[in-house]
């Protein structure tokens, strides 16, 4: 025993040790933590639902990695008896005709601008799935009302595709707007010759005539074109 060391230095000694053993097992557990972290995150951040929209919507995510989930819209449009024109601004995961008129006994046919159509007394149904960016002549034997349940689909994010002729519109903004102020682009550009509500009731360009009025949500509208184009409604924050 080296008598010449002060009494508590073997003590100091060890204390000194453990502590520096400590601080390195506290340096290499961060340094798992941050290697694991930057594992999974690496240099994209946190990915997670970064719409506020959202339901889900993560206020520390970085990055969308498409998980969002929205509430559900519900559109109740009604259908008057006879000839009218409908459409929908609501997405859902079965949007197939026949899932969504089967049970409607007041519905006699329904076309699309191409002609096609869908037949309830046969049960058949040669338009497919309905579509938010088109309308649809709907004819019935008295009145009733049409329910879609699904996502909103937002009207400045989504075009309206138009082609040479005849088309039917679909109008998915939530606020009624002036015909001839949400067609004024096509009237500038010359390639509207005419438009039609359900009603037969006209906006015609070139007489600067409106007879539609306003376009109003659950409606559809015939446009005839004189060549293919898109047609883009305003947000549902901003005014025609």
């Amino acid at each position: 025993i080296n008598s010449s060391l002060p009494i508590g230095a073997g003590i100091s000694s060890s204390s000194a040790l453990i502590s520096g053993l400590a601080s390195s097992l506290i340096e290499i557990n961060n340094l798992e933590i941050n290697t694991i972290s930057n594992f999974i995150y690496g240099n994209c951040g946190i990915p997670d639902c970064t719409d506020p929209s959202a339901i889900n919507f993560n206020p520390s995510a970085t990055q969308n990695n498409g998980s969002c989930i929205y509430p559900l819209w519900t559109q109740d449009i009604n259908i008057p008896n006879g000839w009218s024109i409908f459409s929908t601004y609501i997405q859902s995961d079965n949007m197939n005709f026949q899932a969504n008129f089967y049970h409607k006994e007041e519905i006699i046919m329904i076309k699309n601008y191409l002609g096609h159509v869908y037949l309830s007394e046969w049960n058949y149904n040669g338009i497919g799935d309905i579509k938010f960016n088109e309308g649809y002549q709907i004819k019935t034997n008295q009145a009733c009302s049409i329910i879609f349940e699904g996502e909103y689909i937002d009207p400045e994010e989504n075009t309206i595709n138009l082609v040479e002729g005849w088309n039917i519109i679909s109008y998915i903004r939530l606020n009624p707007a002036p015909a001839n102020m949400v067609f004024q682009n096509l009237v500038e550009e010359g390639n509207l010759v005419i438009a039609k509500d359900g009603t037969g009731a006209a906006f015609l360009p070139d007489w600067n005539f409106n007879g539609i009025g306003n376009l109003e949500a659950g409606q559809g509208d015939q446009l005839k074109t004189n060549y293919s184009d898109i047609l883009i409604y305003l947000s549902n924050n901003d005014q025609y």
